[in-house]
């Protein structure tokens, strides 16, 4: 038989000997080791000779393992001459998380022309939103809006826009209380994560309990773009979605078309978003008038947002794609904020006909598969899924469904069991009661983020379990321990599926 090649030379310069060994170290997360390493080979490179990477790599050991030499030394870093931008911006974001913000604004800050750079501002509104979260303290939170200000200008009018003669149906708040939100295994995560998820929890609640009615609301005589930023021919940005808006935009004003009057459907994050926010928006306009009124997709729309209209509407409407200036003489917007949907008489007739073309599921035991996601993989999920399947589950992916059929699997499940991923905006539909048992890599600056399906729990009245996973602070790789995994979903199962005998 050959022989195995011989491995590749180990690089002379030390520098990069250093980072492919911090990253190897990294990505099998031992973090004691990387430390060691870094700290060790520090005092012998001249300053500026690390490589930016190495930095990120020993900031995120550090807060693994409370090493204060080496966060120091991080932090030097960051407030010296020699980092990237980006390298600065990302580093102050992880001390951020990691709950030394003050050290993470300082960095920041350490670069005076650092944010006065447009190609960088959504990445410093990024960290500068963990800097000023929740978790930080009131003086540090009280700076997020003024370096906002900074970063964007002023991008909110004096005061709202008026109020459109159209109307949601007639909105009731629900009677019934929130189901509580259920935790396999607190004990695997910091107790400041912990108490995050609690807090996301109680905020929820109180926003529910205090959600305004829905109202439909219009700008007059306003540019847009593809991605749904709004602002006047004389540049004041109305809404700019926490971006700034792009040069090209305004030079496009010069050559574009204008329409009368169209309703705004420019989204541009995903399909948790679209569904679970700018879908219900839109439920106004399958009454009386308003089904006159065109909607507005960007050119770059991705399908299910047509596809979900015509849903609607029985039909395919009339649409107007959006590229990068559309003038529109009066633009019709309605709220979206979660936790309105507690005004569940609003939206039921639109969650209803969508579950009316539902395509049969026939499964009350579901597991919603990300085996083909680009993003946030599980790492062993072809154990998972066979082990389920031996329970009786049956585990799909939506990719190459159709949205019928995507609706009618969730909708007939008792049972949803899935990693953390957009499939399970479904958990919106009318039917209530479902049990849910979500699987979650918990990252500090992503739990207001990924709270998103308790949250839909919450308004739904769904049993919501989550399984806590601690992936991997560098690679964000993450695995569950199949069997605890399983042995849940068997217990929800049992229960599930009494319920829906007895109902």
């Amino acid at each position: 038989m050959p022989s195995d090649p011989p491995p590749p030379p180990a690089p002379r310069d030390p520098t990069q000997a250093l980072e492919i060994a911090a990253g190897m170290l990294a990505r099998r997360g031992d973090w004691p080791k990387l430390v060691a390493r870094v700290m060790a080979t520090l005092p012998r490179l001249p300053p500026g000779a690390v490589s930016p990477r190495t930095w990120l790599y020993l900031v995120t050991a550090a807060l693994e393992t409370g090493s204060e030499p080496a966060l120091q030394a991080a932090i030097a870093a960051g407030l010296g001459p020699h980092l990237p931008p980006e390298t600065r911006i990302e580093l102050a974001r992880r001390l951020a998380i990691g709950d030394r913000a003050a050290a993470g604004l300082a960095v920041l800050l350490a670069d005076p022309a650092l944010m006065q750079t447009p190609a960088l501002a959504g990445k410093c509104l990024m960290a500068l939103k963990v800097i000023g979260g929740p978790r930080q303290s009131p003086a540090l939170q009280a700076c997020l809006p003024v370096l906002r200000r900074v970063l964007l200008g002023e991008q909110k009018a004096a005061t709202p826009p008026p109020e459109a003669p159209f109307a949601f149906p007639a909105p009731a708040v629900p009677q019934h209380p929130a189901t509580p939100l259920e935790i396999l295994n607190a004990e695997v995560v910091p107790a400041a994560d912990l108490a995050d998820i609690r807090h996301q929890e109680a905020a929820f609640a109180e926003r529910m309990r205090r959600a305004r009615r829905p109202r439909v609301r219009f700008y007059e005589d306003v540019f847009v773009n593809r991605r749904g930023q709004i602002w006047r021919a004389d540049g004041t940005v109305l809404d700019g979605g926490g971006r700034l808006l792009d040069p090209a935009c305004r030079a496009a004003e010069a050559t574009a078309p204008c329409i009368p009057a169209a309703v705004n459907a420019l989204e541009a994050s995903g399909f948790f978003h679209w569904f679970a926010e700018w879908m219900p928006s839109l439920f106004w306009t399958l009454q009386g008038e308003a089904r006159a009124l065109p909607y507005l997709l960007g050119d770059r729309a991705p399908g299910y947002q047509a596809a979900l209209l015509g849903l609607l509407r029985g039909a395919a409407p009339e649409t107007i794609a959006v590229g990068d200036a559309l003038r529109v003489g009066r633009l019709y917007a309605a709220s979206r904020e979660t936790a309105g949907l507690a005004h569940w008489g609003a939206y039921q007739a639109g969650f209803e006909q969508l579950a009316a073309q539902a395509a049969p599921g026939g499964h009350k035991l579901l597991y919603l598969s990300r085996r083909d996601a680009p993003k946030r993989s599980l790492g062993n999920e072809a154990a998972l899924e066979a082990r389920l399947a031996r329970a009786g589950f049956h585990c799909a992916t939506f990719a190459g469904l159709s949205l019928p059929q995507q609706i009618g699997l969730v909708q007939d499940a008792a049972l949803v069991v899935a990693p953390h991923g957009a499939g399970l905006a479904h958990l919106l539909g009318p039917r209530r009661g479902l049990a849910v048992l979500e699987l979650m890599p918990v990252l500090s600056a992503a739990i207001p983020l990924r709270h998103c399906f308790a949250r839909i729990s919450a308004l739904r009245g769904h049993r919501h379990v989550q399984y806590l996973v601690r992936p991997n602070a560098a690679t964000q790789a993450w695995s569950v321990d199949v069997e605890a995994v399983a042995e849940a979903a068997e217990r929800m199962a049992d229960e599930a599926l009494r319920v829906t005998r007895a109902a």
